[in-house]
């Protein structure tokens, strides 16, 4: 769900609907409940007494200042899990609600330790009225290896009150390093394009990469943030890190 009509994040749901079509059969112990075991994840065992039905995506942080690379995770997000039953507040919203002085704390803040501070979590909830705000930050997006692309984000999930629910990181890669034999998604990205993505990339290696790590950890979100169509999706792309 999003907490603003665009007609736009509509492309999300054919991407799960996609999904749920062409969802790769895991191979026999590469994943579990939580997800794949090249993810890192944590979750407050309390997370389900917290109510999850409003969450604002605090603008994308890249450590290298990747301005493209933010844009297109802020995107990917909010396309993937359009269909979940929390109500998302963009990033494009909070930039538009929150101060500029404020937001530059915070991004300070998510580059060094991932997330904001618990008070910063506290006011930014209660000024953008909801339950939790999602942190994400990208440590790696480049071409490695004669054109084998690799992304890595860091995702945070922390409660109105200033606690931190639920945590992940992972490594995705899409195009084939020399000797490998992994598997990818190799789907046309045009429903995934907007205006703010220029230059127009359908088969964007870097987007390709990125959707693979999202779909991966379509099995590891917290109940509220799984998309409700065609969930989880369960993609995964057999990588040769």
């Amino acid at each position: 769900a999003s907490a603003t009509t665009d007609p736009r994040l509509l492309a999300g749901g054919i991407y799960t609907a996609l999904c749920g079509i062409i969802a790769l059969t895991l191979t026999a112990g590469s994943a579990d409940a939580a997800g794949s075991k090249r993810d890192r994840t944590w979750c407050d065992p309390a997370l389900g007494e917290h109510p999850l039905s409003t969450i604002a995506i605090l603008p994308v942080v890249s450590v290298t200042g990747d301005e493209r690379a933010e844009r297109w995770v802020e995107n990917g997000w909010t396309l993937f899990y359009d269909r979940a039953k929390t109500a998302w507040v963009s990033a494009a919203d909070v930039r538009g609600r929150v101060p500029e002085a404020k937001l530059a704390e915070v991004r300070a803040e998510v580059w060094r330790t991932g997330r904001p501070s618990a008070q910063a979590a506290v006011d930014l909830a209660r000024s953008l009225a909801v339950d939790a705000v999602l942190s994400v930050r990208v440590d790696r997006w480049e071409i490695v290896d004669g054109g084998r692309a690799m992304v890595e984000l860091s995702a945070v999930l922390t409660a109105a009150a200033g606690d931190c629910l639920w945590s992940i990181s992972g490594l995705a890669g899409h195009g084939r390093a020399p000797g490998s034999r992994e598997r990818n998604f190799n789907g046309d990205m045009t429903w995934f394009w907007r205006p703010s993505l220029e230059p127009r990339e359908p088969q964007d290696p870097l987007g390709l990469a990125m959707c693979t790590l999202f779909a991966r950890w379509s099995v590891a979100l917290p109940g509220a943030m799984i998309p409700v169509a065609n969930a989880p999706v369960q993609l995964l792309a057999e990588e040769g890190e």
